[in-house]
């Protein structure tokens, strides 16, 4: 299989990488992925414009609110928000991610990143203010 993630990279996340979707069930079937891996490959699938691989890593328990202190935009939705990714930002917004807060690297907040990207965030932005984004 072919992955942009370069050799080495664990097998989960080379398969969010690539997308693929049966590759990633399999993985995900076989049970011996751990959480923290789980949660990396997470990442991975925050900036991406099909929330199916999303959905199959949050329903394997992958934590949406989980911040990384080591990454710029702290949390999986903020990386959502500034890729502009609407169809992400919804699953996990439905998936439990939270709205309000800060969750970047400087403070921000969801909804702030999403109007510093001028009219590029409008429908994110919109999205989070209906979720409850103050």
């Amino acid at each position: 299989m072919f992955t942009t993630f370069g050799p080495g990279r664990p097998p989960l996340i080379a398969a969010v990488g690539s997308g693929d979707l049966a590759d990633i069930d399999r993985l995900l079937a076989g049970g011996n992925i751990d959480k923290e891996s789980l949660n990396d490959a997470l990442w991975y699938s925050c900036s991406d414009q099909d929330p199916q691989v999303l959905q199959r890593l949050v329903k394997a328990g992958a934590d949406v609110n989980k911040i990384d202190s080591r990454e710029e935009f702290g949390t999986c939705l903020m990386i959502a928000v500034w890729t502009n990714a609407p169809g992400i930002v919804l699953t996990l917004i439905t998936s439990g991610a939270k709205v309000n807060g800060p969750q970047g690297k400087y403070g921000e907040t969801p909804l702030a990143l999403a109007g510093s990207l001028g009219s590029r965030g409008t429908t994110v932005g919109k999205m989070l203010r209906d979720a409850g984004a103050n």
